[in-house]
């Protein structure tokens, strides 16, 4: 039976996010800081799911970096709203 590691399932919820705020804000100014988040989060997941999915250890190390980046760019956006 295939694996899908649920963060992978997360993450394709979160493209889908991503997209439909695109195509919503078609004229209109983005939040380009909410929107990083969004593709942070992406990011995020996917390393999870790699990591404990299938077992891939170098992304315990690439995972810090973007976890020290979601606080600044919550605020970023949470503000522009």
């Amino acid at each position: 039976m295939p694996f899908i590691p649920l963060p992978f399932v997360v993450a394709l919820l979160l493209l889908i996010l991503l997209t439909v705020v695109l195509r919503r804000d078609g004229g209109s100014s983005q939040n380009f800081p909410l929107l990083a988040l969004i593709i942070l989060s992406i990011w995020q997941s996917v390393l999870s799911g790699l990591r404990w999915g299938y077992d891939i250890r170098t992304m315990m190390f690439l995972a810090p970096v973007g976890a020290a980046i979601v606080p600044p760019l919550a605020y970023a956006g949470v503000v522009q709203l």
